[in-house]
């Protein structure tokens, strides 16, 4: 083994380190106080090591986004080969199981005021996700499927967000409901 070799593993173990770290801050910090310094010093490295994987604290962020619509894409693209169409009710499921695959990190990001930047960015790469499959399921132009899309979207995460901020528990099926509701009475009223 050259020390080359060597070298390459541990790269990508402290960037593994740094990603974990990060996650568990966001679960337990505001978005202003997640630091390069505290990050650093819960994972045991040089500030220096840090710059080293990353640029500034913006770059994991960005990282993180790119996952989520990474996961949100797959989770689509899987649901497109089962129903082979994407309508109203699927698409709130795509955005629930979405959701479901890291349920706390989401809900922190989703719906604490102080990572509105984040939940904009994701809110907005959703929809420009899913905007091409409602225009070619329902036969609309562009511009009404952004519409149609950004309602189901929004729906979904004023929904939850009142829900979270509310400390309020809804059954799966009692959020469907009001989901399916929300969504269909706007939609008819466009």
């Amino acid at each position: 083994m050259t020390p080359r070799t060597r070298t390459s593993i541990r790269p990508a173990s402290t960037k593994e380190r740094i990603r974990e770290t990060f996650r568990e801050m966001i679960l337990e910090m505001d978005y202003n106080a997640i630091t390069i310094t505290e990050l650093a010093s819960r994972v045991g490295i040089h500030r220096k090591t840090f710059y080293l994987h990353y640029e500034c604290i913006d770059s994991l962020f960005t990282e993180l986004e790119d996952t989520i619509i990474a996961q949100a894409n797959d989770i689509i693209l899987k649901g497109m080969e089962e129903f082979h169409t994407i309508t109203i009710e699927t698409a709130k499921y795509y955005l629930i199981t979405l959701f479901e695959t890291d349920r706390l990190l989401y809900k922190r990001l989703f719906f604490n005021d102080s990572y509105q930047i984040i939940c904009a960015h994701v809110y907005h790469r959703i929809v420009a996700l899913m905007t091409p499959h409602i225009k070619q399921n329902l036969d609309i132009s562009n511009e009404e499927a952004i519409i149609v899309t950004n309602f189901i979207v929004t729906g979904y995460f004023q929904v939850m967000r009142n829900c979270q901020k509310n400390n309020q528990t809804i059954s799966e099926e009692k959020l469907n409901c009001m989901l399916l509701s929300l969504i269909n009475t706007g939609i008819r009223n466009i």
